[in-house]
Formats: structure tokens, sequence, C-alpha cells
């Protein structure tokens, strides 16, 4: 399944590329990224893929869709704020979204929506992140604020 998400990042960043040719900046950006629980005893790991569109130089949408320990599967989409974006620094952007946790072969599932915040960095077309996010979980009715993120885009 890990070799499917790899050759559909690379299938996707290979199409996307081409409409590079014509455009001067894209707002698209696309991405892997990694959400890791440290609460003990699970340290849970969610990897997947994501994709980004800028709506203005502050403002942006991102959704992701992934996999996680546990035979899990996720996707979610998220709003972001830039609150501070300094030329050649660091930007930090605030956000807050809603996801969709599952088992596979099961029932057990859950909607979430979460709040996070993050340092990015635009390094030419590439923004390697880092942040933290919390997450209420509607059917358990519980919190976990315990996650961090990191992450590596691409502006197409």
């Amino acid at each position: 399944m890990i070799k499917i998400n790899i050759l559909f990042v690379f299938a996707l960043l290979c199409s996307l590329s081409f409409g590079r040719l014509f455009a001067q900046e894209s707002p698209i950006s696309v991405g892997l990224h990694v959400d890791w629980s440290m609460e003990s005893p699970t340290w849970q790991k969610f990897y997947g893929v994501q994709g980004k569109y800028d709506l203005t130089e502050k403002q942006a949408l991102q959704a992701q869709v992934g996999l996680a320990d546990y035979d899990m599967v996720y996707f979610g989409a998220d709003y972001l704020y830039t609150i501070f974006s300094w030329n050649k620094l660091p930007s930090i952007f605030l956000g807050t979204g809603l996801g969709y946790e599952g088992v596979r072969g099961s029932d057990i599932n859950d909607f979430i929506i979460n709040g996070q915040v993050a340092v990015q960095f635009d390094i030419k077309r590439f923004s390697p992140y880092v942040g933290y996010k919390a997450k209420f979980y509607f059917e358990t009715e519980g919190i976990d604020p315990t996650s961090l993120m990191l992450g590596l885009r691409f502006r197409l």
C-alpha cells in the first residue's frame, strides 16, 4: 500500500509539473507529512500525502490522506492562516480542520476537529515545516493534545 502511495505522489508531481511551464508562480504545493502522537504508550504515527492551495498570500486550504499505525486510514481538510511571514525567515501559521480516522476492516472510526500551529521555512520551491496539533474526537469525546507535525511541501 505504501508503494502505491509513493507511486501516486510521483505521478502527481510529474503530471502537475508540466503545468508549471506555463505559469509564473503556482499556488499549488504537494508534499509528504507525518503526524506523530507523543502520548505514551501508543506513540502513534500518521504518514501521508498532502496538497495545499494558496487562496491569498496569508490564507490556504490543505487536504491530506494517508495511513497510520494499527491498520488505520485517515483523510482531512484544513484552513491555514499565516500570522507572520517574513522574507528569508520562517513564517508561522495557524490552522483548523476536520478529519476522519478509521481502522480498516472494522466499525471503529471517528470524526475529528483539530487546531494547529506551525513554523514553515521557504527554501526556493521547498517548504519544510514543524508544528503542534491538538485533536478532538467526536465519537469518543476525547482530546489528543500531543501531536507533533513534520512535513515537506514542494511548490509546483
